[in-house]
């Protein structure tokens, strides 16, 4: 993946912490460091001078797209400026982040994982976000992610994140994997002992399924919330960021 960095100039430090904590928070950046820069420009005939903060993000090609939508969101110009350069020169730290935000393969020890997927919507239906959490066998996290998917319901979000995580680890290279849910309704679902009734589920459901038979071994376990805390956590954090409680 390609390092980048990015120059986005924010209104005032108070917009500009709001941007650094969202991109941070969403990962989808390695750091970001600010500057202050004065500004001047004409209005109604005169100059007038503005006390601006420029942002300096380090993150990956691959997320520019994540970081525009971030930044549109929470930004007060109706088009701000979101310039990317290749870098050059990046410290260890900056390197180490980049080998968890290319989700580097050589992290995989084992072709044997657990996966615990969580989904959530605030209003059923509201808004909602995914998540899934890579373990291996003895609950070492390997990695997690998440993301935001906009209005549908608690049910709709389960099925995505599930979808989400077997897409991952199969990128990954796992060919045995344990899914862990605290949905017990769905894990029924996909496992045969209750009905589909609902027609706008069916589409995930089919993906799943055609996803699931290209594991060795598979298995969708129903846990308790307690035991999911960290995929619960992820999508939490996801929406409170988009709802404007962080």
């Amino acid at each position: 993946m390609e390092p980048i960095t990015l120059f986005l100039t924010c209104a005032d430090t108070k917009e500009s912490k709001k941007i650094t904590t969202a991109l941070l928070k969403n990962h989808l950046a390695a750091c970001v460091k600010s500057m202050p820069v004065n500004s001047e420009f004409y209005w109604q005939g005169k100059i007038d001078t503005a006390k601006e903060v420029l942002l300096i993000i380090d993150s990956v090609a691959s997320k520019f797209k994540e970081i525009e939508d971030c930044v549109h969101k929470l930004h007060s110009y109706d088009t701000p400026n979101l310039v990317a350069y290749p870098i050059v020169k990046q410290s260890k730290g900056v390197l180490e982040w980049l080998g968890e935000a290319t989700n580097n393969k050589s992290k995989m020890t084992s072709k044997e994982v657990k996966l615990y997927t969580d989904g959530g919507a605030r209003g059923n239906p509201g808004p909602a976000a995914i998540a899934y959490v890579v373990c291996d066998l003895k609950d070492n996290v390997v990695e997690k992610s998440g993301k935001y998917i906009g209005v549908t319901t608690n049910n709709q979000a389960e099925y995505q994140a599930s979808l989400l995580g077997l897409q991952r680890i199969k990128e990954l290279g796992a060919d045995a994997v344990e899914i862990c849910m605290d949905s017990e309704l769905v894990v029924k679902q996909i496992n045969g002992l209750y009905k589909i009734k609902n027609n706008d589920l069916r589409p995930w459901y089919t993906q799943i399924m055609q996803l699931a038979g290209q594991f060795k071994s598979i298995k969708f376990v129903h846990v308790p919330r307690a035991l999911n805390k960290e995929a619960d956590a992820e999508v939490n954090r996801i929406l409170d960021v988009e709802t404007g409680k962080n």
